[in-house]
């Protein structure tokens, strides 16, 4: 069934005649609009800051998908982040396994049946991985942290772009098998990082 123009509107789904509409809406408007009750208003801003890309902005993208709900807000404004590539990746990663409650708490009992890697489900996690190659050395470091939600989320992002790369990355695996004698208490690790390999 589709979705009405309604409950479109209360996701946060603009088009792109809705978003050329307000192109002459401050940087600083834009900003403040992040917060607004409005999806839409949101999305917009989200929207028209990736057209700026002014790395001011990336601190508001990142608070902004903290607390969003509306699915089509989220998908701008992790978009957005993307277009920062390198500069976004150091406040992407502190925020990393904090925000939502959609990371694994444990290994699924289901087997993952497709031939692509998974998708993290930490949309922080997420969308470092849409970053792709420029995130890796920090998403490295974070391994070498004493935060294991962090690392969680970190081996997700790592897996997903080694695996897409289709280059040898021993570097990485000699990190990863480290990280697996450093957590053999925590199952959840061992089986990101056993994938991850």
């Amino acid at each position: 069934m589709k979705s009405t123009n309604e409950q479109l509107q209360k996701r946060g789904y603009v088009t792109d005649e809705l978003e050329k509409s307000f192109h002459e809406v401050s940087f600083e408007e834009l900003l403040v609009w992040l917060a607004d009750s409005l999806p839409t208003k949101r999305t917009v801003a989200a929207r028209r800051l990736g057209r700026i890309v002014n790395p001011d902005s990336i601190e508001a993208l990142c608070n902004a998908l903290e607390k969003e709900k509306a699915l089509y807000c989220k998908m701008e404004m992790a978009n957005t982040l993307i277009l920062f590539g390198k500069d976004a990746v150091l406040p992407l990663i502190k925020r990393l396994g904090k925000i939502d409650n959609k990371q694994y708490k444990a290994p699924p009992k289901k087997k993952f049946g497709k031939k692509s890697y998974p998708l993290p489900h930490d949309i922080f996690a997420r969308t470092l991985m849409k970053i792709g190659k420029p995130a890796l050395p920090e998403l490295c470091a974070v391994l070498q942290s004493d935060n294991p939600a962090q690392v969680s989320e970190a081996i997700d992002a790592i897996g997903y772009i080694c695996f897409y790369s289709r280059q040898e990355h021993p570097d990485i695996a000699n990190l990863l098998q480290s990280s697996y004698q450093k957590y053999t208490d925590n199952t959840l690790i061992k089986w990101k990082l056993i994938r991850a390999m």
